[in-house]
Order: C-alpha cells, then sequence, then structure tokens
C-alpha cells in the first residue's frame, strides 16, 4: 500500500495479465487465420479498458477520502467454485464502500437493459453490441454483498459505473445506477450523504487485508480460453523483431531467417508461450516438437537450463513451473 494523507492505495495498477496471454497468441496466431481479427480486437478492447482505468486512477488523488480510507485496484474474488468476478476500484472508507466500474467507450453509448446490451456508436456510424454494463454492475454489487455476508461484514455498498473518456456522449443517463464521467468523482463522491462510521481502523485494514488475500488471477491457457487447438499455433523460436522463424546455430545461440538477427532469450520466451498458451508441463518430444528441433539432446539441455521442475523418469519425465508465479510475474 502507498499511503497518500491519510489514504493507503495500492500500488500502481498493472497491464491485465489476460493481455500478455493474447499478445503472445497474436505472435502465433498466423494473420490470415479466421479469428486473428476477432482476438486482435479482444486486445484492442483489453488495452482501452486498461487506459481508462489508469485515467480514473489519477482522478483518485484529487478527492479527500475520510482517514484510514484504502483503495484497493484490480480486485478477483470468489463467490463459489464456479463464479469469480472482478472489480476495478474498490475504496474501502469507514462508514461504506464504493465500487467503480469503468468503461472507456468513445463515440455514442446507448444502454438497453431490455436486451441486456450496452451499445456502442463510433463517429463513423459503426456499432458494437457489449454485454449490459449496468447488469455488470448490479451483479457485481449482489456478488461482492454476498461474499461479504459469508465473512459476517455488514457495511454499505455505493456502486458507480465511470466513463473513463470524457468525450463518450451518453444518449440517456440511466436511473438504475449512478453513472459519471471520471472528472465527476470528486464532487459526487465527496457530496455521498454522511453517514455514520461502522468499520474501526483496525478493522479496515482487516477487511482490506482479507480482499487482498482473497483476490485471485483467472489463470487459464489460451488454447482452453479461446478454444484453439494447438495444430492451429506457429510452432518454432519467433524473433522478437519481425516474428519471422529463428534457427538454431551452435549453443543456445539462435538466428532469424528473415531479418538475420541473433538472439539468445527468444528461445526462453518460446518456451514460456508453450506455457502461457498451450499446457502446463511439457516433454521432451512435445519440446523437440514445438521448438522445431530435431535432436533429444539438444532439448534435453534446453529444458534442463531454464527455470523449470522436473519430475517423472525417462522416458516419461515431464518439465513444469512448480511456482507459476515465475512465470505470470514476468
Amino acid at each position: 500500500m502507498i499511503r497518500i494523507g491519510g489514504v493507503q492505495i495500492s500500488p500502481p495498477r498493472q497491464p491485465p495479465f489476460e493481455l500478455k496471454i493474447i499478445n503472445r497468441l497474436l505472435t502465433r496466431l498466423p494473420t490470415q487465420h479466421q479469428r486473428y481479427d476477432e482476438i486482435l480486437d479482444r486486445k484492442n478492447r483489453i488495452e482501452a479498458g486498461y487506459s481508462g482505468e489508469l485515467n480514473v486512477d489519477r482522478v483518485m488523488h484529487e478527492i479527500i477520502f475520510p482517514p484510514n480510507t484504502k483503495i484497493l485496484k484490480n480486485i478477483k474474488l470468489q463467490v463459489n467454485p464456479h463464479y469469480l468476478f472482478e472489480i476495478d476500484t474498490l475504496i474501502l472508507s469507514p462508514s461504506r464502500i464504493i465500487l467503480l466500474e469503468v468503461k472507456n467507450y468513445y463515440g455514442t453509448v446507448y444502454f438497453d437493459e431490455e436486451l441486456g446490451k450496452t451499445i456502442r456508436v463510433s463517429p463513423t456510424g459503426k456499432k458494437d453490441y457489449f454485454d449490459c454494463a449496468i447488469h455488470q454492475l448490479i451483479r457485481t454489487e449482489a456478488a461482492l454483498s454476498r461474499w461479504f455476508d459469508k465473512r459476517n461484514i455488514t457495511i454499505p455498498i455505493e456502486s458507480i459505473l465511470v466513463m473513463a473518456n470524457q468525450q463518450t456522449i451518453i444518449s440517456e443517463i440511466p436511473k438504475t445506477v449512478p453513472v459519471k464521467y471520471r472528472k465527476q468523482l470528486p464532487r459526487y463522491i465527496s457530496g455521498l450523504p454522511k453517514i455514520p462510521t461502522i468499520l474501526s481502523c483496525e478493522e479496515i485494514t482487516r477487511v482490506a487485508q482479507k480482499i487482498e488475500d482473497s483476490s485471485q488471477e483467472n489463470y487459464r491457457l489460451a488454447c482452453e480460453r479461446f478454444n484453439f487447438q494447438p495444430s492451429e499455433l506457429k510452432s518454432g523460436v519467433l524473433c522478437s523483431d519481425c516474428n519471422g522463424l529463428m534457427n538454431r546455430k551452435r549453443g543456445q545461440k539462435w538466428r532469424c531467417l528473415n531479418c538475420g538477427k541473433y538472439a539468445t532469450q527468444e528461445l526462453y520466451k518460446a518456451l514460456e508461450d508453450w506455457f502461457l498458451l498451450i499446457k502446463p508441463t511439457i516433454s521432451n518430444a512435445e519440446c523437440r516438437a514445438f521448438l522445431n528441433l530435431n535432436s533429444k539432446y539438444a532439448a534435453s539441455i534446453i529444458l534442463r537450463h531454464s527455470k523449470l521442475s522436473r519430475k517423472g523418469k525417462p522416458p516419461k519425465t515431464y518439465y513444469f513451473y512448480a511456482d507459476k508465479e515465475q512465470l505470470y510475474r514476468k
């Protein structure tokens, strides 16, 4: 936590892990693949959302919160084994919780609650349909309330749908939930009715710690998440400059067949791709096939020099990340 005045703010927001997954998927997915544009659009949406969240984070420093308030970011909590919900920003104060759902739309936005869709119309007239942002916020608030109830924590929750882009045009302000532009937040939050203190400083710290300890990333392999077969992806070691195929030279050095670049780190980036995109374990045979190697001995050396744990005896030996955070933190 970073303390600013009497408010504690979690460290700067990091890019979503899904963005790393998608970036690596796009390097392995042939550009002519029928779903390439779909995945690229997904990447652009995630980047836009992350940019909007960063813009809203900057506004948080303008707001005078009660002492001992804590601001948490990128929270993912589980209500039951089948339901993991996400919170962009959670403000935990002595008297209430404020839940912010951030959207970074451009153009004109229509909220069709009956249809269950949020419709964005770009300046060129192109329409994009999203799951209803209002329904999403209501579900998230209900899930957070259930999560608190299970832990015998009782505190009012205020939910706000935040438009990160000041240029977004809202066709009709919905009445179901408060919808505010990010620059309206300081005045709106400061103007919320004063209500009695419920949580002490120690209780706020304890609740915040429970939330952070319970928050978990949904680490799913790209092939599983997006329903791809490994055979649809490019194999081999790929050049970080031009994404061309690299050829193994002496030792750990590789040379790009397209631009001529020599490198060694691309080899381990390729191995990382396997664990991010395809499977949580790798065998010598799988390593040879994925890296386009002919030598069983070369694959064995590469696997032994990587930051992987090993289990089983030949020919059933396989390698894996014992601490997956080694992979996810990169």
